[in-house]
């Protein structure tokens, strides 16, 4: 027998992406994320119109901005995750974008609260199945000591699509109409779930938890893990709550970002509203005001919370606690202050500050 015929057969290789792959990767699934919030907040922006269009009480609108939404993207996103566990975490968020996209161009369709109701109830099921398998994918891709930064790239979808949604909602809205502002946003996100469809590989499991010392790392390469870290069968729900539940770290970042994100969602719906009947302002100029001056406040909190959390998480990992404690704290009186002005050029530019800390949250809670 030759040497060739006695050598073992090799081993299947792991895949190697390159950084700038990766990167691509990620501004997709950012790219994904925009869409997912324009989407889902162009109703606070359109909110009034909708409610003079269809004769609504406060209540109803708050129901479509809130629980109609909410009730199906929140009770989902366990069993997606769950099946993002055992399928194509890429098959999953591209199916997702699609019903999101179609939803959200029904809702201008809508002649009533409860078929607006219906469709964004159908808003809530899509979206629900983006960020489970998304956060999944990003976790493969980068290592631990990454990923809080990656996040926070990737959450930089949110004030990116507030910015678009409210500038570009307004705008619509106020020059077409608030039906046309649903079609024209919702639509184009089948394009990007089709990109993504045909761009994104699916990464072996756990690909980037383990690396052995031994590998070398080649230009524009990461090194590759021997194995993946991730267990063929995933544990029970069961398993999983009892290991992070266990944890009182984890069970407190929990806590906040729901209080965090109740507080924000709940004065969101209402924060345009607020300024056309408390200033007599027009949906483009209310567009604007929490398009640019919202959207760059957040986004620039947004990135800064999950670099500067990696960048002081190398001495202590209470940073990745601290730093989105700090920043709520400094954001909620400047919140305040902004809603005790007489002049809405104030209370605009003041919209500044709070959003640059409040937001500094996101990447440093999903990292952990």
């Amino acid at each position: 027998m030759s040497a060739i015929d006695a050598a073992p057969s090799a081993a299947p290789q792991q895949p190697r992406y390159t950084e700038g792959y990766k990167t691509t990767v990620l501004w997709l699934l950012v790219l994904a994320y925009t869409f997912n919030f324009i989407d889902r907040t162009i109703i606070s922006t359109i909110g009034q119109a909708i409610k003079v269009d269809l004769q609504l009480t406060d209540t109803q609108l708050g129901l479509l901005g809130g629980l109609a939404f909410a009730l199906l993207y929140t009770t989902l996103g366990i069993p997606i995750a769950r099946v993002a566990e055992r399928r194509s975490r890429v098959n999953i968020i591209s199916l997702a974008i699609v019903i999101w996209s179609g939803f959200t161009a029904l809702c201008g369709m809508a002649n009533s609260f409860l078929t607006l109701v219906l469709f964004r109830l159908g808003v809530g099921v899509g979206e629900a199945g983006l960020s489970p398998p998304a956060h999944s994918l990003i976790s493969d891709y980068f290592e631990p000591r990454k990923r809080a930064s990656a996040l926070s790239i990737y959450s930089f979808g949110i004030p990116l699509g507030t910015m678009f949604g409210a500038v570009a909602g307004g705008w619509i809205a106020q020059n077409v109409s608030w039906r046309a502002a649903f079609v024209i946003v919702g639509l184009p996100g089948i394009l990007v779930a089709l990109a993504i469809k045909l761009f994104i590989k699916e990464p072996p499991r756990g690909y980037s938890d383990i690396a052995p010392a031994d590998t070398p790392i080649l230009e524009g390469e990461e090194t590759v893990p021997a194995t993946p870290a991730a267990p063929a069968k995933p544990p029970s729900i069961l398993a999983v709550a009892k290991r992070i539940f266990g944890k009182w770290g984890f069970f407190h970042m929990v806590a906040g970002i729901t209080v965090a994100s109740f507080a924000s969602y709940g004065t969101g719906q209402y924060q345009a509203p607020y300024f056309i009947r408390m200033f007599g302002l027009d949906l483009a100029t209310v567009g604007l005001i929490f398009g640019v001056i919202g959207g760059v406040a957040a986004g620039a909190g947004t990135l800064l919370g999950g670099f500067l959390t990696d960048w002081a998480g190398k001495r202590s990992g209470r940073w990745y606690a601290l730093v989105p404690a700090m920043g709520l704290l400094i954001a909620c009186p400047l919140y305040i202050l902004v809603y005790l002005q007489d002049d809405w050029r104030i209370a605009a530019a003041l919209l500044l500050l709070p959003g640059i800390f409040h937001y500094t949250y996101l990447g440093p809670t999903f990292g952990v």
